[in-house]
C-alpha cells in the first residue's frame, strides 16, 4: 500500500504550517526583525510536513496509517510549544542586556544563591550591564532605587511570584493580614515592652556572668544576638523564653533546622516552579528529613498549655502576643496559625555592634548622645524605655545604617509586571516578566547615598532638610513599606444608574462633578462618567497632581481621572467690584443665581473647597459642605459665636467659648490657612439657617436622611439642633471609660 503526502492531508499539513508561522509573526509584530529564526523553524516545519518525496509501506493496515498520523501530529505540536517557549523566552526581553546564559535557564541564579554570594555575583552583572539587567529567561533585575514606587507601588497590581512565603493573590493576603494587624501597630507592641526588658535583663546577665572578668575568654556575639532575638520573640509571644541565653547555645538544633531550611528555599525561589517538584512534593518529602521540626514542638507545646485553661472555662492572664491572637481567632475562626522569624532583628542587632566596635568614633559619639540624654532626659542605663530613646538622632542613624548596608535579604523582591506592561530605566518590560530590585544594590546606590555607599557612616542620616530625609528613607528598600487597599464595591455612576431613588437622575445627567480636595477618600472614580462630564477642581490641584499614576509613580491621583475630560480650575481672584464674599469667606456664583456657591476653604491641601447650597426659601435655608477643613466638630465648637449649651457644660472645658479641640498642625498642608478656614466656619456655624456637614463626622450616621433621602427640609426637622453637639457624647463616652 502506498501513502502520498497529497489532497486533502497536504492541504491540512499546509494549513497548520501556515497557521505555526502566522502565529509567530502575529506575536512579535515585525517579521523582517525575526526572519532569521523563521527561516530555520520553517525548515524544521518542511522536514516534519513534507517527507522527501512518498512515503512508501509494504502491508500495512489502517491501523498503522492512522498511528504515522499520531506521530506526525505530535511532532507538529512539539515543534509549536518549543516554538513559541523559544519566541517567549529569547524575544521579548532581547532588548534587556545581560549575561547569554540568562537568555535560556535560570540555573545561574540558583548558583549565585547557592554559593552564598549571591549580592556580590549581582553587583558585578549590575557594574558590565547597567541598572537593568537580564538575569533569567523572564526575569529582569534593576538597582536604580528611583525606581522602587514604580515596581512597588503603594497601589495594588504587582503581585508576588509563587513562591515559599509568598502568596500573589492580593486580596486573600489582605484577608488574612487584616484581622492580625493590630498585634504589630507601634501602639500594641510598645505596650508589649516588659516582656522586651525582662529578656535583655537576662543576656545581661548572662554576659556578665560568663564573661565579665575573663579577658583572655573570647566569645561570640553574634551568636549571643542571635540567642537574645529569639528569645524576645517567645517571651513577646508565649511569656516564656526558648532557652537559648540561659543555656548559651542552639536549643534543640532549632537555629540550626531554620538555617537549612532558609538554605533550600532561597535556592528554591529562583525556579518557583521547581519548588512544587522538590521542596513540596510528598514523594519526595518521604526520603528527605523534616526541617523546623524542633520550633514547632516548642510552639506547640506552648499552645496547648495555654489553651489548656481555656478549655476549662478558666480566664488567662497572660497579656502577650498568642493570648491576643488567641481572642482574635476565637472572635474570627477563619484566621490561619501566623509565623514570625527573629533574623531580621538579630541580623541588624549584629550589624550595628559589629560596625561601632571596628568604628570606634562613631561609637564614642552615640555614647556621648546616651550620657546626654541619661543626664538630661532620665534615660535608663539597662532598660530604656522606647520613650526616652526614640527622640535619639544618633542612635536611629545607626539603626538606619545599619538596615541600610546589611539588609536581612539581600536578593530582589520579585515582582509580575501586570498588564499594559511597564518601562524602568528606559528599558520596556512587557506584562508576564518578573522584575525586582535586591535590597543591596538599592542601598548601596551611589547616586542616592554617596560615593561612600559602601561604608559605614551613620553622619550620611544627619543634618538633611526633610526632604532630602525623606528621600533617602524612601530609597531604603530592607523592607517594603506595606500597601493599604480600600475597596468600594460601587462606583458613584452606579449608584445613579441602579434605579436606587426615585429622582430619575443617571450618570448621564450629570454635567459636573466637584472635587472637594484631591485626596482618595474624596474623588470617587470620574473615569466612570461620560467624558461630556466635566471636572470641577480647586485652584492648583491641576498642575500639582497630574501627570498621575502610572505617568509618575508617587502622585495620588490616576491619568485615567483626567483623560479625554474637560477640567475646571476655580479661581477666586475677583475685582473688588465683581468679589462675593459668604461671611468671611471668598466665594463664587456657580450657577450665577445664588442656588449655589464653592467657597475658598484653603487649608487642609492645595486647592481645598467648600460648598453652600441653598436649599429653601422664603425662609432660607442652607447646607454648608465643608469638606476636610477639619476633622471633628469639637475643633468648632464651642466658639465666641456659638457657646456652649448649659446641659453639656459638665465637660471639663477651658472655656465656655473656646473650642474643644485646637487644629492639628500635622494634618493641614498650609496650616496658617487651615486656621483661617476653620475661624470662618465658626461664623457660619452660629446661624441657625446653615446646617453644616463635615466628611467625617461620624456623629451625623443615624441621625440625618443619606441618599437616596434629601435634607432640604433639614431645619423642619431639626436635624441643626439635633446634631451639632452629639460630639459631646464621644467625649462623655471617653471620660467614663477614663474612670
Amino acid at each position: 500500500m502506498r501513502v502520498e503526502a497529497g489532497g486533502d492531508m497536504r492541504d491540512k499539513l499546509m494549513w497548520i504550517r501556515l497557521y505555526i508561522l502566522g502565529n509567530v509573526g502575529q506575536t512579535f509584530g515585525d517579521m523582517k526583525r525575526y526572519r532569521r529564526l523563521i527561516s530555520i523553524l520553517k525548515v524544521y516545519f518542511i522536514f516534519i510536513l513534507n517527507p522527501p518525496a512518498q512515503v512508501y509501506v509494504q502491508d500495512i493496515n489502517l491501523y498503522t496509517m492512522d498511528y504515522l498520523i499520531i506521530i506526525r501530529i505530535t511532532a507538529v505540536a512539539v515543534v509549536l510549544y518549543l516554538t513559541r517557549y523559544v519566541c517567549c523566552l529569547y524575544l521579548h526581553l532581547q532588548d534587556v542586556p545581560g549575561p547569554l546564559f540568562a537568555k535560556f535557564t535560570n540555573l545561574q541564579r540558583v548558583w549565585w544563591v547557592k554559593s552564598g554570594r549571591a549580592h556580590e555575583y549581582h553587583r558585578r552583572m549590575h557594574a558590565v550591564y547597567g541598572p537593568a539587567v537580564r538575569f533569567g529567561p523572564n526575569m529582569v533585575s534593576i538597582s536604580d532605587p528611583r525606581t522602587i514606587p514604580a515596581i512597588y507601588p503603594s497601589r495594588p497590581g504587582f503581585p508576588k511570584m509563587p513562591a515559599v512565603f509568598n502568596s500573589q493573590d492580593e486580596d486573600l493576603h489582605k484577608r488574612l493580614r487584616s484581622p492580625i494587624a493590630p498585634l504589630y501597630s507601634m501602639t500594641n507592641v510598645v505596650k508589649l515592652e516588659s516582656f522586651v526588658d525582662q529578656t535583655l535583663a537576662v543576656l545581661l546577665e548572662q554576659l556578665d556572668g560568663r564573661f565579665l572578668g575573663s579577658n583572655d575568654v573570647p566569645f561570640d556575639l553574634g551568636s549571643w544576638l542571635q540567642y537574645f532575638a529569639f528569645d524576645s520573640m517567645g517571651t513577646l509571644t508565649f511569656s516564656r523564653r526558648y532557652g537559648f541565653l540561659e543555656q548559651g547555645r542552639d536549643m534543640n538544633g532549632i537555629l540550626g533546622e531554620i538555617w537549612k531550611f532558609m538554605k533550600r528555599v532561597s535556592v528554591m525561589g529562583q525556579i518557583p516552579w521547581f519548588d512544587e517538584f522538590c521542596n513540596t512534593n510528598p514523594f519526595i518529602a518521604l526520603f528527605r528529613s523534616p526541617t523546623g521540626f524542633g520550633v514547632l514542638k516548642v510552639v506547640d507545646k506552648f499552645i496547648l498549655q495555654r489553651l489548656a485553661p481555656r478549655e476549662k472555662d478558666e480566664v488567662s492572664d497572660e497579656k502577650d502576643m498568642l493570648s491576643q491572637f488567641l481572642n482574635i481567632q476565637a472572635s474570627n475562626p477563619d484566621v490561619m496559625p501566623w509565623m514570625a522569624g527573629s533574623d531580621s532583628t538579630a541580623n541588624v542587632m549584629r550589624t550595628i555592634m559589629y560596625n561601632l566596635l571596628v568604628h570606634r568614633d562613631t561609637l564614642s559619639r552615640l555614647q556621648d548622645e546616651l550620657l546626654e540624654s541619661e543626664s538630661s532626659n532620665g534615660l535608663s542605663r539597662t532598660c530604656p524605655s522606647w520613650e526616652k530613646v526614640r527622640d535619639l538622632p544618633y542612635l536611629d542613624a545607626c539603626v538606619l545604617e545599619a538596615l541600610r548596608l546589611h539588609p536581612p535579604f539581600c536578593l530582589p523582591f520579585e515582582r509580575v509586571v501586570p498588564g499594559g506592561g511597564l518601562t524602568v530605566c528606559e528599558t520596556y518590560l512587557p506584562a508576564g516578566t518578573i522584575v525586582g530590585i535586591s535590597p543591596y544594590m538599592a542601598n548601596r546606590d551611589k547616586e542616592t547615598f554617596g560615593n561612600d555607599a559602601d561604608e559605614w557612616r551613620p553622619e550620611r542620616w544627619l543634618g538633611l532638610s526633610h526632604e532630602d530625609r525623606k528621600r533617602l528613607e524612601n530609597s531604603l528598600l530592607t523592607m517594603i513599606k506595606s500597601q493599604t487597599t480600600i475597596q468600594n464595591p460601587r462606583n458613584i455612576s452606579d449608584i445613579l444608574d441602579s434605579d436606587a431613588s426615585s429622582l430619575g437622575i443617571r450618570s448621564t445627567d450629570i454635567e459636573a462633578i466637584i472635587w472637594s480636595h484631591a485626596h482618595f477618600d474624596h474623588i470617587g472614580d470620574p473615569s466612570t462618567f461620560p467624558l461630556s462630564t466635566e471636572l470641577v477642581v480647586g485652584p492648583g490641584i491641576r498642575d500639582s497632581h497630574w501627570p498621575g499614576f502610572p505617568t509618575n509613580p508617587d502622585a495620588i491621583n490616576l491619568n485615567s481621572d483626567i483623560q479625554g475630560r474637560k477640567v475646571r480650575e476655580i479661581s477666586f481672584e475677583r475685582t473688588e467690584k465683581e468679589a462675593i464674599k459668604i461671611g468671611s469667606f471668598d466665594a463664587l456664583d456657580y450657577f450665577g443665581d445664588g442656588s449655589f456657591y464653592l467657597l475658598n476653604a484653603a487649608g487642609h491641601s492645595i486647592g481645598h473647597i467648600g460648598a453652600l447650597a441653598r436649599v429653601t426659601t422664603s425662609p432660607d435655608s442652607f447646607v454648608f459642605m465643608g469638606g476636610d477643613s477639619c476633622h471633628h466638630a469639637g475643633v468648632l465648637r464651642p466658639s465666641k459665636y456659638l457657646p456652649c449649651p448649659s446641659h453639656s457644660r459638665h465637660i471639663p472645658l477651658s472655656s465656655e467659648s473656646e473650642s474643644v479641640f485646637t487644629l492639628s498642625p500635622v494634618l493641614p498642608s498650609d496650616y496658617d490657612a487651615a486656621l483661617k478656614t476653620v475661624d470662618n466656619i465658626k461664623e457660619l456655624d452660629a446661624y441657625d439657617n446653615v446646617f453644616l456637614i463635615l466628611a467625617h463626622d461620624s456623629t451625623l450616621k443615624g441621625n440625618m436622611d443619606f441618599y437616596p433621602l434629601t435634607i432640604n427640609d433639614w431645619k423642619a426637622k431639626g436635624y441643626g439642633k439635633q446634631t451639632k453637639w452629639l460630639f459631646y457624647k464621644d467625649l462623655e463616652d471617653a471620660m467614663e471609660g477614663t474612670k
